[in-house]
């Protein structure tokens, strides 16, 4: 499972990254590449999610100095506990239940998936770097080497 979710995560994007560049460098287009707040912050139970979404990040930031030159951005989307299967399935396990009830406010609870669509996608019309779905990411990344 833990390198399944590397395969998925991080190797997935970057094969999905790679296959589209030259259409990206020809139409200087953009790429939003999906990490995760736990690309900022670690939590246990979840190396491999974390790890694999802090890849996403660093090749996102890596890719955008690869191919600045071409015209293409890059982007990297972070969103929280979002309203989607993934984070349905992790709530129907008791363990990620507690672990989700334990963390602090605004990470501990479960965000609707609609306002999120909605800032990804303006995130994509203004080509931005960073997009947060939830509001509260951005200031995260301010105190992500103390948490």
């Amino acid at each position: 499972a833990w390198r399944r979710v590397f395969e998925v995560n991080l190797i997935g994007g970057a094969v999905t990254a790679r296959a589209f560049l030259p259409v990206l460098a020809e139409s200087r287009g953009y790429f939003l590449q999906i990490a995760s707040l736990a690309a900022i912050t670690p939590a246990p139970m979840m190396s491999a999610y974390c790890a694999s979404k802090s890849g996403v990040e660093a090749f996102a930031h890596c890719l955008r100095a690869e191919v600045g030159h071409k015209g293409v951005k890059v982007g990297v989307g972070y969103l929280s506990w979002t309203d989607t299967d993934m984070v349905g399935g992790a709530d129907q396990d008791e363990v990620m239940r507690e672990l989700r009830q334990r963390l602090p406010w605004p990470s501990n609870r479960t965000y609707p998936l609609g306002p999120a669509v909605d800032r990804i996608v303006a995130g994509i019309e203004r080509r931005s770097p960073h997009v947060y779905a939830q509001w509260w990411l951005r200031g995260m990344q301010g105190v992500r080497g103390y948490l």
